[in-house]
């Protein structure tokens, strides 16, 4: 009984995380939840090509949402640091990987029935 209630509420949440867009904020290229000098630094060395940003990165670090990463990009984060712009939310619908057990990207029915099993 208590593995069906759950293996209930797994799939509840997993359901419920399927449906919500989840903020992150635009700047926030490093993931750290803060818009920092360090947000900027990814960014330039990322058009210096020294560093490679993950898909999600690039969405967060194109400040001026041109389609493009560059140092522009990265001035107008620090001046969102200093605060002479405004920090903005980014939404995404891409979920956590919460239930993500077999790290496919992806919640499936193994995922959710080995949940708790490692």
């Amino acid at each position: 009984m208590k593995k069906i209630i759950s293996l209930v509420l797994v799939v509840a949440m997993v359901l419920s995380l399927s449906v919500v867009a989840f903020a992150a904020k635009l700047g926030d290229v490093n993931g750290d939840g803060q818009v920092t000098g360090a947000d900027a630094l990814y960014v330039l060395q990322a058009t210096a090509g020294m560093r490679t940003l993950t898909a999600e990165q690039k969405k967060k670090a194109d400040y001026n949402k041109d389609g493009n990463v560059s140092a522009i990009d990265a001035r107008m984060i620090l001046q969102c640091v200093v605060g002479l712009l405004p920090e903005e939310e980014l939404t995404t619908s891409t979920p956590p990987s919460i239930g993500d057990d077999d790290g496919d990207d992806s919640i499936s029915w193994d995922d959710i029935i080995n949940a708790g099993k490692k």
